[in-house]
């Protein structure tokens, strides 16, 4: 299965997050589970959606394992942290997401979804939360073909 997620990458926000210094600094990182992402399973991939100011699909990981026992302390990456309340915790469930690829310069805007609107391949304006593969597969394909390709260097834009 393939599934979008949002990550609320807004300094100014309450929950948000910083995950491009965590992923620059970690592989793997915990995601609470989420009634939407019900159905992943260790292999699944999960692409993140990031909200404003980037408004884009930025990684591509996969679920390397579910129900963790030990949670990784990501507080550091917490815009907010004496506003913010720890999502993750053992009693709702854990993803542990390895990154797999970063989407590169050269095909950023590629990736958004205003252009993804214009080419057909989704409606969504926003990633509300989640969305998966079996309701936006042409989205998916067209996002497995831009990360695979910024993994080569002779690809064409």
């Amino acid at each position: 299965m393939r599934v979008a997620i949002a990550v609320n990458v807004d300094c100014k926000n309450q929950k948000g997050y910083d995950i491009v210094t965590a992923y620059k600094e970690k592989t793997v990182l915990q995601f609470a589970k989420r009634k939407s992402t019900d159905g992943l399973n260790v292999g699944d991939i999960v692409y993140l959606w990031l909200t404003k100011p980037i408004s884009n699909f930025m990684y591509k990981c996969e679920v390397v394992e579910i129900d963790s026992k030990e949670i990784i302390d990501d507080t550091k990456y917490y815009y907010n942290c004496e506003q913010r309340k720890q999502i993750i915790n053992k009693d709702n469930g854990i993803y542990s997401l390895k990154l797999i690829n970063k989407i590169d310069e050269k095909h950023k805007d590629e990736v958004n979804l205003k252009q993804m609107k214009a080419l057909n391949l989704t409606k969504m304006n926003h990633v509300q939360c989640c969305c998966k593969d079996k309701n936006h597969k042409d989205m998916f394909d067209y996002l497995d073909e831009k990360f695979n390709c910024a993994e080569q260097t002779d690809c064409e834009k």
